[in-house]
């Protein structure tokens, strides 16, 4: 559990409740509060590569990954079962419905939804995994998220010694080092790696209102992207990124994806073409947020090649009923890159990851961790 958490007992019900009282005392007397009972459930792998990918042996490796960490996993064929039972064949996020099932017929206390970003078998293969932990509580929102992307030749050494040919062998390796960052937040409450510092990939053009400093600005929902490009699912790639970036800022309370389908569903609000002003307003308004994001993404190009990822982003607040950010980002795994190839970008998961953290990194300027809620 983690001290500069503010919103946890809702994400987590009475339960957590209990365990957030104890962690504050503890945050304030300067101590680390012990870690709690956690329950968790794992999702599928959720197919964002754009092409076919070993989804079913990448879940089975997972589940057993996090069972050898000595995590609390609901085991799969009970999971599987409420869910039919229920009739909730989406996977891709937490609504409430789904959320108030899993909590009272399991005792879950989050779900964890995995996303294979990219997978690329022949050689050097390429793999990106984003993950995110969320709450089962009245309103389902993102408790932590990370990633993990890694090449073939990411560091090949001496002679290409370390240079990895095997699909199989990074698959293995990424989902080794996903199981143990969510092992280290459950039991520690760490933040994860993610993809590190935006560095070059900053946006390349900026607006922001000085409205986005008022910390009384709390929750943000993020919509789904335009995909301009002819890779499927690009989009839902560039819309969990941002999720996970907003989440793991601390600066605001971020709606878990499933939840925004909900209501979009339930009203029936068709985004073709872009986000207007009166949807957004609506889904603020439904979802009882602060903020929408939401965007285009231009080109997405991963492959064999060096990546090139281009988008774009806007926030719009409920208050003013005004855009309060845009960007627009265009980055290449080679920019910035002059001798002997480093520092270069071998994924388009990673180049879009640091491009994102970039955005966000801008979007929450001087506002600082979330305090507690008045």
């Amino acid at each position: 559990m983690i001290c500069s958490s503010s919103s946890s007992s809702s994400r987590l019900g009475w339960r957590g409740a209990v365990v957030v009282v104890a962690a504050l005392v503890a945050c304030r007397h300067g101590q680390r509060p012990m870690p709690a009972p956690f329950k968790l459930a794992v999702f599928p792998v959720q197919n964002a590569s754009g092409g076919t990918a070993p989804i079913r042996p990448l879940t089975e490796a997972l589940d057993a990954a996090l069972g050898a960490r000595g995590l609390e996993v609901v085991p799969r064929g009970n999971l599987d079962a409420v869910l039919a039972q229920h009739r909730m064949r989406f996977t891709g996020g937490v609504d409430r419905p789904m959320a108030k099932v899993l909590r009272e017929e399991l005792g879950v206390d989050a779900m964890l939804v995995p996303t294979l970003e990219q997978h690329v078998a022949d050689a050097p293969p390429k793999i990106a995994m984003g993950v995110r932990l969320v709450g089962t509580g009245e309103r389902p929102v993102v408790l932590w998220a990370d990633a993990v992307a890694r090449s073939g030749n990411d560091a090949p050494g001496l002679l290409a010694r370390g240079l990895v040919t095997s699909s199989g062998e990074l698959d293995r390796t990424v989902v080794a080092e996903v199981a143990r960052r969510v092992e280290a937040y459950v039991s520690k409450g760490a933040a994860g790696d993610s993809c590190g510092d935006a560095g070059r990939f900053q946006p390349r053009r900026v607006f922001r209102a000085p409205v986005l400093d008022d910390v009384g600005r709390r929750s943000i929902a993020v919509l789904p992207f335009i995909n301009d490009t002819p890779r499927r699912s690009a989009s839902d790639v560039i819309l969990g990124q941002f999720v996970a970036q907003l989440a793991r800022s601390g600066s605001f309370e971020v709606l878990d994806p499933g939840f925004v389908r909900e209501e979009l569903l339930g009203h029936r609000i068709v985004l073709e073409g872009g986000v207007s002003v009166d949807n957004a307003m609506a889904l603020l308004s439904l979802l009882n947020a602060d903020l929408v994001l939401s965007g285009y993404v231009r080109q997405y190009v991963g492959g064999q090649g060096a990546p090139r990822v281009e988008f774009t982003a806007y926030v719009l607040d409920r208050r003013t009923q005004e855009l309060v950010w845009s960007s627009s980002s265009l980055g290449e795994g080679n920019d910035g890159v002059f001798f002997f190839g480093a520092g270069r970008v071998h994924t388009a998961s990673a180049l879009s990851c640091r491009m994102v953290r970039g955005v966000v990194d801008h979007i929450v300027g001087r506002r600082g961790p979330l305090g507690p809620a008045d």
